[in-house]
């Protein structure tokens, strides 16, 4: 039966290995700052407990019996053990070192989180980041499952379980072919577009209802929309844009990249301003590890938060009467 690891038994391994290394159990009390009867003792204890004797001695020397070779050998490998294990988990605990889980709608899931990775590893280099890709409903639902430390995703939401926290702001834009007379416009006005075929995310989706709500506050009623296509990501409605089918809304953050690209231009539209919050989620009374807890400070630093705002800028270049060539994201 294994022995039970105690306090003490820990202790007379250290002394045990002061004692070796020295040569002495006079120049180990000194070593170790305590009295000889106390290093004297502790090896007595010791030997007690592995039922062998573990010195023998010449005079002032000690020297290791068999059982005492063997002893060391094992004791100085428990020891750089506990060791490292103390070091493990104070980088845990202080989040320098582990694994953050998280989930996250696509907008951020796939335009904003992948480039905010390497800053964080840059400057966290033991730590690693497992993130998978799912609708708002199914991440909150895994981090409530506590199958992920925290969610990033669309606003508005709210849950009396979960803690809510502004990342920053994911505003939408009007793509068209640059072949469109649209695209010809220095500007265009709410009331045009709702005229035009329409290339729109599918209903229940946050981006459907963020361009939705845009056109109520234009006073453009739903009905007024001519939506041709409901499509179940953001590239697939810059490809049915590009295709020429109609005028697609997309997040500002699938617009840069270096993704294959497609002649389209973004529309600028005095009258309809669409937009939602980009959302970190934890769980209420959850404590989170050290590693998750770096992250979310991490993401909600000012510094971060200037990225995100920053990454979610339209150059003025694609706003040119010349067109640009886009690529788009979920």
């Amino acid at each position: 039966m294994p022995s039970r690891i105690t306090p003490g038994l820990l202790r007379g391994l250290q002394t045990f290995l002061a004692v070796a290394d020295e040569g002495g159990f006079s120049a180990a009390a000194r070593r170790l700052g305590i009295t000889q009867p106390s290093v004297s003792e502790q090896v007595r204890s010791l030997e007690e407990h592995v039922g062998l004797p573990l010195f023998t001695r010449l005079g002032r020397e000690s020297r290791l019996t068999t059982a005492g070779e063997r002893v060391r050998a094992h004791a100085r490998r428990v020891l750089e053990t506990l060791d490292e294990l103390e070091s493990d988990l104070g980088a845990l605990r202080s989040g320098a070192a582990g694994i953050v889980t998280l989930v996250a709608s696509p907008v951020p899931g796939e335009s904003v989180l992948p480039a905010l990775l390497p800053l964080f590893r840059a400057r966290h280099p033991d730590t690693g980041v497992r993130q998978t890709i799912a609708d708002t409903r199914t991440a909150v639902a895994r981090l409530l499952r506590r199958e992920a430390d925290l969610a990033l995703i669309g606003g508005p939401f709210r849950d009396e379980r979960c803690v809510v926290e502004v990342l920053g702001r994911n505003p939408f834009v009007a793509v068209a072919p640059l072949d469109h007379p649209l695209a010809r416009l220095d500007a265009v006005t709410a009331e045009q577009l709702a005229r035009e075929p329409l290339v729109l995310r599918e209903e229940g989706s946050g981006a459907r209802a963020a361009i939705g709500a845009a056109f109520e506050r234009a006073g453009i009623a739903p009905t007024r929309v001519r939506v041709v296509a409901e499509l179940g990501s953001t590239e697939a409605v810059l490809a049915a844009v590009a295709a020429g089918l109609g005028i697609g809304f997309v997040s500002q953050f699938a617009l840069g990249g270096g993704r294959p690209s497609r002649p389209l231009r973004v529309l600028k539209v005095d009258d309809l301003a669409a937009s939602r919050d980009l959302l970190l989620v934890s769980e209420r009374g959850r404590a989170l590890g050290g590693v998750a807890a770096s992250f979310r400070a991490f993401l909600l630093s000012d510094e971060i938060r200037a990225r995100v705002a920053q990454a979610s800028r339209v150059p003025a270049t694609l706003l040119g009467p010349a067109g640009v060539s886009l690529s788009g994201q979920d």
